[in-house]
């Protein structure tokens, strides 16, 4: 079974709810404008600003000194390698 539905109709619907939307709109109470006091404010203290940059730069350093680290022994681990290969060609 097949319904078709006319543009019309759909117009009619939509006007409908448009018409509804609006006189709720006038209807629910006036919308209170945010003033200044109405919003939270935060403060961080300078001892938690010191204790964040410091928790920072901790991160930063360590991931810097564990790529440092590994850079390094990927050296260490060629150079023995290679020791190991010129003691076999002996």
């Amino acid at each position: 079974m097949v319904m078709n539905i006319s543009s019309y109709q759909v117009q009619n619907i939509l006007r409908f709810y448009t018409k509804q939307a609006r006189l709720e709109g006038l209807n629910t109470p006036e919308k209170k404008d945010h003033t200044q006091s109405d919003i939270d404010k935060v403060s961080v203290s300078e001892e938690a600003k010191k204790k964040q940059i410091l928790k920072e730069v901790t991160s930063q350093v360590v991931e810097q000194v564990m790529a440092e680290a590994s850079k390094t022994e990927s050296r260490v681990t060629t150079k023995a390698s290679e020791m190991e290969e010129m003691e076999g060609a002996r």
